[in-house]
C-alpha cells in the first residue's frame, strides 16, 4: 500500500491519474450525449402521413424524427430533412398519431385547465376509447382537446365546427387549423377529408356535448364566460397520470 501511495506521488504516477480521471470524464459525457439522443430522436418503422398545405404527404421508409432544439423538428427521409411544425403525424395502419412538438392539453371541464405533454407523445384509439401515451404511463382521455398554443386543436371526441352557417362534423383524431389569412383548414380523420375554406371576418366555434372553445379567439366557453387559453406552453405544469383520475 506504501509502495502504490509513493508511486502515485511521482510524475508518471500523476500522469496515469490524469489520464483515468479524463477517461472517466470523456465516458460519462459519451454517455450524456446518447441518453440525450436517445430522448431527442425517434424512428418511426411504420408509413405514416401528414395533413401539410391541403396535401396528405406520406413517408413510406422508417422515418426519424429529430427535436434536438424542442422547438424545431425534422422529418430524416431519404437523406432528405423536412421541418416540421406542430402538425399531428399519423400512422397509417392504426388509429394512432404523434405529435412532434410540444403540446397543451386543455380540460374545459376541470375549470379549464391546461396542462403540456412533450414532444413524442402519442395518442391512439382502441375500440370507442382513446389513450395518451409518452408524456406519462398509457392512460385513456375523456372530456378534453390538445392544443399548440397557435391556431391547431386536435379532438379527442367528435366535434362539430361551425362558421359562416355550415357545420363539420368531425371524428375523434381529427383536427383543425385556423389561420390568422382568414381561412381554416379542417382534416376529419375518419372520412380522411381535408376542407379548406375562407372564414372571412367570422367567428369559428368547435362544439361537443360538453363545451365549446371559441377558435377565433383562443377561448374556452364557459356559461356566458370566456377563458383565454394559455399560448405559452412552457409556462404550463407538465401532465400527470393524477390529472386524468
Amino acid at each position: 500500500m506504501e509502495k502504490v501511495k509513493k508511486f502515485l506521488n511521482t510524475k508518471k504516477g500523476r500522469i496515469i491519474i490524469s489520464t483515468v480521471i479524463f477517461i472517466v470524464l470523456a465516458i460519462m459525457v459519451l454517455i450524456s450525449i446518447l441518453m440525450r439522443e436517445k430522448i431527442t430522436t425517434i424512428t418511426i418503422n411504420q408509413d405514416v402521413y401528414q395533413i401539410i398545405n391541403e396535401e396528405k404527404i406520406e413517408y413510406n421508409t422508417d422515418v426519424v424524427i429529430d427535436s434536438k432544439t424542442n422547438t424545431i423538428t425534422q422529418i430524416k427521409k431519404d437523406k432528405k430533412k423536412m421541418n416540421l411544425d406542430s402538425n399531428p403525424i399519423y400512422y397509417k395502419n392504426d388509429d394512432k398519431v404523434i405529435f412532434p412538438q410540444n403540446m397543451s392539453i386543455v380540460f374545459p371541464k376541470s375549470n379549464v385547465e391546461q396542462l403540456k405533454v412533450n414532444y413524442f407523445t402519442t395518442v391512439n384509439k382502441e375500440g370507442k376509447t382513446i389513450y395518451i401515451d409518452g408524456t406519462i404511463k398509457k392512460s385513456p382521455l375523456y372530456n378534453c382537446f390538445l392544443y399548440d398554443g397557435d391556431n391547431t386543436y386536435f379532438f379527442i371526441e367528435e366535434t362539430d365546427i361551425e362558421f359562416n352557417g355550415k357545420t363539420y362534423k368531425l371524428s375523434p383524431l381529427s383536427y383543425v387549423i385556423l389561420n390568422y389569412d382568414n381561412n381554416i383548414q379542417i382534416y376529419d380523420y375518419k372520412e380522411d377529408k381535408i376542407y379548406y375554406e375562407e372564414i372571412g371576418d367570422k367567428e369559428v366555434f368547435a362544439k361537443t356535448e360538453s363545451y365549446t372553445i371559441n377558435l377565433s379567439i383562443d377561448a374556452v366557453e364557459l356559461g356566458d364566460k370566456q377563458r383565454l387559453l394559455m399560448k405559452q406552453l412552457d409556462y404550463l405544469k407538465n401532465l400527470k397520470e393524477s390529472n386524468l383520475k
